[in-house]
């Protein structure tokens, strides 16, 4: 199997698990999966807008929705709802919202999770949180952001759509995909991918700390291509170190290969089609 068709497969088998818990949602295997892959339709109902889902080693899982809820799945189907709990005030118009969750590589022992969250201002809409999941089904979140607006560090904006949200964890190391803010024309005129001071548009990279890894491709960088805003003219600053990988649309969905360390995105199109 070629690694695209692989990675189509796998695309398609993650879209499928994300809107199986929604109840108002139907969806079919693609045919390179009948038979390999079990069916449960009644693992988790009744979740509209569910956004992302992660395990914790100890049989519950975490289920987002983009309405701020929290729904914890414990081992004998029961669904526990956590109200919303990372403060600010939620913002879930267009694509913002709770939009996703991964567990830490120790989940199992130190019940351990990361959100994506849109709860600030415009030029620092989205911030990431780590939060413990208690015994008792309720989550303790550390009220200081991973990743969010700081000294010499911008926000990740989030005027309207292209919010992002996807989150992966390898090697010890937090990968955030941030969209680039939207502003669709034809032909584009969005700058914020290639603008490497800001972190729209971008994968980014970070300790499970929130530090910056002294390994990132910009670290040490003295200025890059830069913008102010997502139609500004091209200028030069200092780059946002936290950078990973740059020149994307909306990856709403990363993962990396614990093998090859390679970073997949899914990247959202317009329209009619997609990336990977």
């Amino acid at each position: 199997m070629s690694a695209r068709t692989s990675m189509t497969a796998l695309t398609g088998a993650c879209l499928w698990a994300t809107l199986l818990l929604s109840a108002s949602v139907q969806a079919t295997l693609a045919p390179a999966l009948i038979g390999k892959i079990d069916v449960d339709t009644g693992w988790a109902t009744g979740l509209p807008l569910a956004t992302d889902i992660a395990f914790g080693g100890d049989g519950r899982a975490i289920i987002t929705r983009k309405t701020g809820e929290v729904v914890v799945r414990q081992a004998d189907g029961t669904l526990v709802n956590v109200a919303y709990p990372f403060g600010g005030t939620l913002d879930s118009a267009s694509e913002k919202g709770l939009l996703g969750v991964v567990a830490d590589p120790a989940v199992a022992t130190n019940h351990r999770f990361y959100f994506y969250v849109s709860n600030g201002p415009t030029s620092d809409k989205h911030r990431v949180y780590a939060a413990v999941l208690t015994p008792a089904n309720t989550l303790i979140v550390d009220p200081q952001p991973l990743i969010a607006a700081g000294p010499g560090l911008p926000g990740l904006e989030g005027p309207a759509n292209h919010a992002g949200g996807g989150l992966a964890v390898h090697a010890g190391q937090l990968y955030v995909g941030v969209g680039d803010t939207g502003a669709n024309a034809s032909p584009p005129t969005n700058k914020y991918g290639s603008c490497l001071n800001k972190p729209n548009g971008k994968v980014l990279r970070v300790n499970l700390d929130g530090s910056v890894p002294g390994d990132n491709p910009l670290v040490g960088v003295a200025a890059v291509t830069a913008c102010a805003t997502p139609t500004g003219a091209w200028t030069s600053a200092p780059p946002d170190p936290r950078i990973y990988a740059w020149g994307l649309r909306n990856p709403w969905r990363i993962w990396v290969d614990s093998v090859t360390g390679l970073v997949w995105a899914g990247d959202v199109g317009e329209g009619s089609s997609e990336d990977v």
